[in-house]
């Protein structure tokens, strides 16, 4: 049986943060508001326990009754949080005018992210005012670090060893579909060493084609820079020909604003 080194104290103080976070993510994730017993099954963690931790969290607001019912949703104390992260990257606000200009030049959403465990979660996002039909995902909203065109930026930004670590971490994830997922990301990869960018065409979404590069802030923080809408309106050859030039344009102005750099293609 595994013993914390931390002691039984500092172990239950551990776990019960732990819990308290997995219970934070269930709600955050579900399609509407959860009962507890939802919360319960869909955490793992016993019912009493979850009891004990919802308590908590609505106490601190970070979680809220929906009226009349027995369920639960996010609450205001998650927004002051949020904003609270969002108010010090000044990254966004770097970024914004140059994703401005981006977004109206090619047509495209373009959105800013960085990772989340195995995911990717939008910080910033701008839509084009010209264009009639753009992809409707923006800020908070989350990508799939191996399938999306921003996660597999955030891939080739890293060290080599980190790379493969997360990798390995990302096969026993998707391991029902790793086998197709696999030599799409490791041609993505291969991109960015030629082109200084990867692409997802249809494996985020199968009508979605989308391009990606990442940007390393001075205090190493890795950010991706994507743009991408309906296949049928970006298909490979319109990306790569008239979006990507536009896109490494805008990754070029928000380096000159930032300090930021383009990682090493390894």
């Amino acid at each position: 049986m595994y013993e914390s080194p931390l002691g039984d104290s500092a172990e239950g103080e551990v776990s019960a943060l732990a819990r308290g976070l997995a219970v934070l993510r269930y709600v955050g994730a579900s399609d509407g508001p959860a009962t507890l017993k939802e919360i319960s099954e869909g955490t793992g963690i016993p019912k009493p326990t979850a009891s004990r931790l919802v308590s908590t969290l609505l106490a601190s607001g970070l979680i809220r009754r929906m009226p009349g019912s027995e369920r639960y949703a996010l609450g205001p104390g998650i927004m002051a949080l949020s904003n609270s992260y969002l108010d010090k990257l000044d990254m966004r606000a770097e970024a914004r005018v140059h994703m401005r200009t981006f977004a109206e030049a090619a047509g495209v959403t373009v959105h800013l992210g960085t990772r989340d465990r195995l995911e990717m979660v939008l910080l910033e996002s701008v839509r084009p005012l010209s264009a009639a039909l753009v992809m409707r995902i923006g800020v908070g909203d989350r990508l799939g670090l191996a399938t999306s065109a921003s996660g597999r930026a955030y891939l080739a930004a890293l060290p080599e060893e980190d790379r493969d670590r997360l990798i390995d971490t990302l096969r026993t994830s998707l391991a029902g579909r790793w086998a197709a997922i696999a030599p799409q990301l490791h041609q993505a990869l291969a991109q960015y060493r030629q082109t200084g960018y990867v692409a997802s065409h249809g494996e985020w979404h199968p009508d979605v084609n989308a391009i990606a590069a990442p940007l390393v802030m001075p205090d190493g923080e890795i950010y991706s820079l994507n743009c991408g809408g309906p296949a049928f309106k970006l298909p490979p050859e319109t990306l790569a020909g008239e979006v990507a030039p536009r896109l490494l344009a805008c990754v070029r102005g928000i380096m000159a604003d930032t300090g930021a750099t383009r990682p090493a293609a390894v």
